[in-house]
């Protein structure tokens, strides 16, 4: 019989629930260029935000959305971006699980999604490009000169959350990629698109994880 599974165990998903949480603390803890571009891209609203301080642990986790109440103030969501009412002007990250595709009964590709949405009014930063910086891109200097003084925040945010996380294992999640040629995935992609209106716009991607778990009872413990 086409498809018959002749092993008793199956895939339980035993991590499914920890992805959002674990992708966040991941980029809490992590000291990369761009995992400190991005959390100081939520955290500062003004133009010279890639210049400013790196953001502290604390304060990272201060800016994820945890409770049910207000979410002014917060600029970190496990869920996506659906309230209307929001006005403040300010750079947001949304991750969330988006959809699940089985590869066999044992194991199954998870596709996370990330919104990287900012508000039009901060919509431009200046670059941190400068002779003095050791970490300059090579390709936004021209002979001591700057090529790229002005950026898209919303760009630069996508950027940095790519760069941060693709390729890299996050405990509890797996091997996060943005890669179409993974099994069974072929929708990993950056598209921008528009929030609230007006007022918001920036890009929504996927990236994928391998996903197993198995047991052979549903009862297994976790």
């Amino acid at each position: 019989m086409s498809g018959f599974v002749t092993g008793s165990e199956f895939n339980r998903f035993v991590n499914l629930d920890n992805v959002e949480w674990g992708i966040l603390d991941f980029l809490a803890k992590s000291d990369s260029k761009y995992a400190n571009y991005l959390w100081k891209i939520l955290a500062y609203s003004t133009e010279d935000c890639l210049t400013r301080p790196d953001v502290s642990y604390a304060d990272r986790i201060a800016l994820i959305y945890k409770n049910n109440g207000e979410a002014s103030g917060h600029r970190v969501f496990m869920s996506p971006f659906i309230d209307d009412s929001w006005e403040e002007q300010a750079a947001m990250l949304h991750v969330y699980i988006e959809s699940i595709k089985p590869t066999t009964h044992l194991s199954s590709n998870v596709q996370v999604a990330f919104e990287c949405i900012v508000h039009n009014k901060i919509s431009n930063i200046l670059g941190d490009a400068s002779k003095f910086n050791p970490e300059t891109n090579p390709s936004e200097m021209n002979k001591g000169q700057v090529l790229c003084p002005y950026k898209n925040r919303a760009t630069v945010l996508l950027k940095s959350t790519l760069a941060a996380l693709n390729g890299n294992f996050v405990n509890g999640v797996g091997v996060l990629q943005f890669n179409s040629q993974i099994k069974n995935v072929s929708d990993d992609a950056a598209r921008a698109s528009l929030w609230n209106g007006k007022k918001f716009f920036g890009f929504k991607f996927t990236m994928s994880t391998i996903m197993a778990g198995d047991s052979e009872r549903a009862d297994c413990g976790w």
